[in-house]
């Protein structure tokens, strides 16, 4: 019997310079993989993603998942001509698609292929973006929040970059919450993903805004596993603790990058311990849809 042990990155480290570190310890390597569906996939297309498609599908069967729904970056409708460097092109979108939906045929006995994207919420843009996502009869939208306003605006925020002033984390949270009123996602991914330095009771005000707006549209909150495996800032201890307070429904997102992050098992086993341990039940199946009629 092998003792494993790891230091789960899950603090909010960046608010009032406070640390919350949590330390599991498993006692065995012949746990089950509890998880029958893999959330939050991205391939190649979107720049910083690496591997086959293939070899994504190829190891969700390996590890026993019913379903896998890939939401690579979504492409945008930018002004100007701007190019992204974190998405896959609209030129592209036909190329993702068919990938996909012929491996979804070639698999059909083994796996269920869900095919969306992980878009955020860009006001000015996001009529075409639902445009082409009914055009393409795209499956779902996962909403990632990856900037206040849009990613050409000079008034824009990274969200990995809010600094300290109170008016980003809530225009952070306005947007989001705007976004999840359109009906269009299904899921919030890494809610917590706002590095924001400053007073924390603007960061809870915000995050329970968001949370009270997720619990009353039923939209699940992920749990991002890319975070908790190379220690980000996420996930955040304090926005699970409101999550519970609230009562919002939590799934488990694998953000792969990489085909390997399908085979990591203890990574898994422990988001769902560190859920629990702050009252927290992993929610899965998440119904996946387009847009809420």
């Amino acid at each position: 019997m092998q003792i494993f042990s790891r230091i789960a990155n899950d603090h909010c480290r960046c608010v009032d310079g406070v640390m919350t570190t949590v330390i599991w310890r498993r006692t065995s390597e012949e746990e089950p993989n509890f998880m029958k569906h893999a959330y939050h996939i991205h391939t190649y297309l979107c720049q910083h993603a690496d591997g086959p498609i293939r070899a994504y599908v190829e190891n969700a069967v390996k590890m026993g998942y019913t379903q896998i729904a890939f939401s690579d970056h979504s492409p945008q409708f930018y002004p100007n001509g701007f190019v992204s460097g974190i998405r896959m092109r609209i030129d592209q979108v036909d190329d993702y698609i068919g990938q996909l939906t012929a491996l979804r045929t070639e698999f059909a006995d083994q796996i269920d292929i869900k095919i969306g994207f992980e878009a955020e919420y860009y006001p000015a843009m996001f009529d075409q973006l639902c445009a082409l996502c009914e055009e393409k009869h795209v499956d779902f939208l996962f909403m990632g929040q990856h900037y206040t306003s849009n990613e050409v605006d000079r008034a824009a925020r990274s969200a990995w970059n809010l600094g300290s002033d109170p008016a980003g984390i809530f225009q952070y949270a306005d947007q989001v919450i705007a976004g999840l009123q359109t009906g269009w996602f299904c899921m919030l991914a890494h809610p917590d993903v706002p590095n924001y330095t400053g007073p924390r009771k603007a960061y809870e005000q915000a995050m329970h805004s968001i949370c009270l707006a997720a619990k009353e549209l039923q939209i699940p909150l992920e749990y991002n596993l890319q975070g908790f495996r190379y220690h980000r800032h996420y996930p955040c201890a304090r926005f699970f603790q409101i999550a519970a307070e609230v009562g919002n429904i939590v799934t488990i997102g694998i953000d792969a990058h990489t085909s390997q992050d399908l085979l990591d098992v203890n990574v898994v086993q422990q988001a769902e311990r560190q859920l629990a341990a702050w009252g927290l039940h992993v929610t899965e199946p998440i119904a996946l849809f387009l847009h809420r009629r």
